[in-house]
């Protein structure tokens, strides 16, 4: 593990997709955002045992990165974005969502210890505040 790695949490609606395109904008830094598999949490027995599925996690992004140049995160047509969602609404007036969630290409300089901060609020925030005392961490708050 290392103290490069860092998560980021914040409630809905509180910039934390935001947060994600402006932190991709660093140098020797990658955000992805809400790259988890939910299936992944599914026997977790305990907030330390998350923890080692997160930093399990973080250790096969950073292989990828290295060997295939590639990571897993939410985007929209190849780039992590600051909005999922679309202009269009559904029949209930809810924008439909346009991001798609798969593999996206790391075409930037990065050095062996760059910094990789992972956004997924859910769980997160769900098993705090283990990930606080294994990682780094980032929240994003909105102020009313």
């Amino acid at each position: 593990m290392t103290r490069r790695d860092v998560v980021h949490t914040g409630l809905p609606r509180s910039g934390t997709t935001l947060a994600c395109l402006l932190l991709n904008k660093l140098p020797d830094t990658v955000a992805l955002n809400e790259p988890f598999n939910p299936g992944m949490f599914a026997e977790v027995s305990s907030e330390e045992v998350a923890c080692d599925v997160i930093e399990r996690f973080y250790r096969s992004m950073r292989r990828k990165f290295r060997r295939q140049g590639v990571a897993i995160s939410k985007h929209v047509g190849g780039e992590v974005t600051d909005n999922l969602f679309g202009d269009t609404r559904s029949d209930t007036g809810k924008r439909r969502r346009r991001a798609d969630k798969g593999r996206i290409t790391i075409d930037t300089e990065l050095s062996r210890n760059f910094s990789l901060l992972i956004k997924t609020p859910g769980h997160f925030t769900a098993h705090l505040p283990a990930p606080t005392r294994r990682f780094s961490a980032y929240r994003t708050f909105r102020q009313a």
